[in-house]
């Protein structure tokens, strides 16, 4: 199956405070504001531009619906740190019933955890571990897809840590990698980066203007991690792409 990113701004501050955070970088800014789709290609996948957009999205999610209503295939792919407001929930429930319903897609959302014991450090403002858990299984409860998104890797959490959040989550089938991407000069960069480790360019494919940004090659130590996830019989992806193509193929197995 042939997917179609669609990454969109939601044009809302966000609350959070993730310190290795790209989303005000110049190359990553700019994204079409979600106030300009009206309608959705077949088989594309509709993306926030930051993990809090959906915290408080009641209204984007109801704007989703009615553009799901005149198209014929659409998924809708979030991650998030923390609980979102109830109505905002309901109204992403809302949407969700209604793809799959209809069988043109599915709301997928990641739990996105970059360490298990650090977060307040790392990551102030969002959740707790011990929430993040609880929200993963309310969203299972209620019938979204769902994975955990191990994103970005970071370089000074050991793989032990990463195993215990793996093991954490039995009843998740789907986990997400990805690298960290590095901007010199920012108080991430200093304090836990610099002169620590090398850096490399990497062209992001899946931004139109392919910027080229730093990042450290962890990819062996990316794929020992996933070994791990594949010996639990769970299923590791590097790309979120394949990771609904996946879910969208298992789906349509059940239904025949």
């Amino acid at each position: 199956m042939d997917l179609d990113r669609q990454l969109y701004s939601w044009n809302k501050p966000c609350p959070m405070g993730c310190s290795y955070c790209f989303a005000k970088w110049p190359n990553y800014t700019g994204q079409p504001a979600i106030d300009y789709l009206w309608n959705c290609p077949s088989n594309s996948i509709i993306y926030p531009c930051c993990d809090s957009d959906m915290a408080d999205g009641a209204e984007i999610s109801e704007r989703l619906l009615n553009i799901a209503k005149k198209s014929p295939r659409m998924y809708v792919s979030i991650s998030v740190k923390r609980m979102p407001e109830l109505d905002s929930l309901e109204s992403l429930n809302t949407l969700n019933r209604y793809l799959k319903d209809t069988n043109k897609g599915f709301v997928k959302i990641g739990i996105s955890l970059t360490t298990k014991y650090r977060l307040e450090e790392i990551e102030p403002g969002t959740d707790s571990f011990f929430q993040r858990k609880e929200l993963f299984l309310e969203l299972q409860r209620r019938g979204f897809e769902t994975s955990i998104v191990l994103k970005p890797i970071l370089p000074f959490i050991p793989d032990s840590e990463y195993f215990e959040i793996i093991e954490d989550f039995p009843s998740c089938s789907y986990f997400l990698l990805g690298d960290l991407y590095i901007q010199e000069e920012t108080n991430f960069y200093n304090k836990y980066i610099n002169g620590r480790y090398d850096l490399i360019n990497k062209e992001i494919s899946w931004l139109d203007s392919h910027p080229v940004w730093k990042c450290i090659d962890q990819a062996e130590r990316i794929q020992h991690i996933a070994r791990h996830i594949a010996d639990l019989g769970k299923e590791p992806f590097n790309c979120d792409i394949d990771l609904i193509a996946r879910i969208a193929e298992k789906d349509k197995e059940k239904r025949e």
